[in-house]
């Protein structure tokens, strides 16, 4: 009775896991002149990211996807297509990606996410993707990246990381990737750079992008000097300078001179600005002035406190005297 009653478990187990998968929403890719198996009008949900994707062929080598909305992507592709060595889906609102997105597929030399919304990745997304040669993961909502993340891919040669809100960047993210040529990591929010360990760990850089940070001008000169004496040739991204960010050009990178809010750059731009201007910020830009006034001003009440605070001293010793 016992076996009888499993037999009838197991069938109804299965037969459950059939009509869930058939349940999915199925996507054929055709393959169009550059041997791309093209995905269009792909539209899933956070709640449902699953489907099945289908072609002609599982040895599949290209895909890319089009005109589609993905905010969680999930292992459908890889676990479809183990022979994989190219995906591009680019603008597709993705925001996640599960863990094991890419775990099966293990022959992936380029990865290109660019223009979505990921806001992090897990440290272990890339584990068995040691093949990977490019990565393309700019022009998100990156803040952080865990430190482990890049330490299985021993080939990589290009990394773009530009154009997302990240706060800092580790040269212990790259440390063992000894074979990369290209980094980008302009247009985020870098006050500093490790650049002497970032030529120590990368023995064969060719070109680094950091332009439209946050560095100083004097920390630019250094790192820029420190990098043309390597034979590391500087990006030149074209960024737009920023109003209520006083900067200036090192080299081709834009960087912020030692200036005060009190000076007469901030009191020029504020007398300039009106109503009409302010339609010209994006609510990004806002803040990081919000940011940039109370960071000043903190740095200047604290300078004034402290003032303060020796006069006090001095007064008090004077008093003691008499």
């Amino acid at each position: 009775m016992n076996i009888l009653l499993k037999f009838y478990l197991l069938v109804a187990i299965c037969v459950y896991v059939v009509s869930s998968e058939e349940e999915l929403p199925m996507f054929w890719c055709q393959l169009d002149s550059n041997n791309y198996c093209r995905f269009t009008n792909v539209h899933l949900n956070a709640t449902h990211p699953y489907f099945r994707p289908a072609a002609q062929s599982n040895r599949v080598t290209k895909i890319a996807f089009d005109i589609s909305t993905i905010p969680v992507f999930s292992d459908d592709i890889c676990k479809t297509f183990p022979y994989l060595e190219e995906l591009v889906v680019r603008s597709s609102k993705v925001e996640a990606f599960i863990e094991k997105a890419f775990y099966e597929c293990k022959n992936l030399k380029i990865l290109d996410f660019y223009t979505n919304k990921l806001t992090e990745i897990h440290e272990s997304t890339f584990k068995f993707n040691e093949k990977l040669e490019k990565l393309r993961i700019d022009s998100n909502q990156l803040k952080s990246l865990p430190l482990n993340l890049f330490v299985n891919l021993i080939n990589l040669t290009s990394l773009y990381l530009g154009d997302n809100q990240l706060d800092s960047f580790s040269a212990y993210l790259v440390h063992r990737n000894k074979n990369l040529k290209h980094l980008y990591i302009h247009s985020n929010h870098f006050l500093d750079l490790d650049y002497k360990k970032l030529i120590e760990y990368l023995p064969n850089l060719e070109v680094i992008e950091y332009n439209a940070n946050q560095f100083s001008c004097a920390h630019v000169s250094e790192m820029n000097a420190a990098f043309a004496e390597h034979g590391v040739t500087l990006g030149t991204i074209s960024v737009a300078r920023k109003r209520f960010y006083p900067q200036e050009l090192v080299g081709n990178i834009l960087c912020s001179p030692d200036i005060s809010w009190s000076s007469a750059y901030y009191r020029t731009e504020l007398n300039q600005l009106d109503d009409s201007d302010n339609l010209l910020y994006t609510k990004k830009e806002v803040k990081q002035m919000i940011n940039r006034v109370v960071e000043e001003s903190s740095r200047e009440l604290k300078k004034e406190i402290q003032e303060l605070k020796e006069i006090i001293q001095a007064v008090s010793y004077k008093i003691n005297i008499k």
